[in-house]
């Protein structure tokens, strides 16, 4: 019987980019422009970061052992 799996962070892209987005914004006080080169670096970003957190949801759940029957 395997362990469900676990979620120890979100990998939820669209609130990942959000967050970026909004930060970005409160940093250099201007909106990010659909298109800008701004705003594709921050998708970027947001997708490495999305992966990284894949791969530590999947870590974490390695270290978890199994139910003894």
């Amino acid at each position: 019987m395997r362990n469900p799996e676990y979620e120890f962070v979100s990998p939820e892209a669209g609130e990942l980019t959000a967050l970026l987005e909004q930060g970005c914004t409160q940093i250099t006080g201007q909106a990010l422009r659909p298109g800008s080169p701004e705003q594709l670096f921050v998708r970027w970003a947001a997708g490495i970061m999305v992966q990284l957190r894949v791969l530590m949801n999947y870590t974490g759940n390695q270290n978890i052992p199994s139910p003894l029957r």
